[in-house]
């Protein structure tokens, strides 16, 4: 349920520079899934917040997200 919610949000975040919905959460879903599949999307010339958030994406899908939660987690508990 959270790379599905995750997928969507990024959609919804990258579709907002004009792109399609559909290709921007195919490309989302790509860099979650480390896939590498793309819809053009992520050329040099997209903007830097755009490739920051699929880097992001890369990050979470590469170590999955349960482990960054615990650690958000553990320091907001303190």
């Amino acid at each position: 349920l959270i790379y599905v919610l995750l997928v969507f949000i990024g959609g919804v975040a990258i579709s907002i520079e004009g792109y399609s919905l559909v290709d921007s959460m195919f490309e989302a879903a790509s860099a979650i899934g480390n896939v590498g599949l793309t819809m053009n999307i992520t050329s040099h010339l997209a903007p830097t917040w755009i490739k920051l958030i699929l880097m992001i994406y890369m990050l979470l899908g590469r170590l999955e997200i349960l482990p960054y939660l615990l650690l958000i987690y553990r320091f907001i508990k303190k």
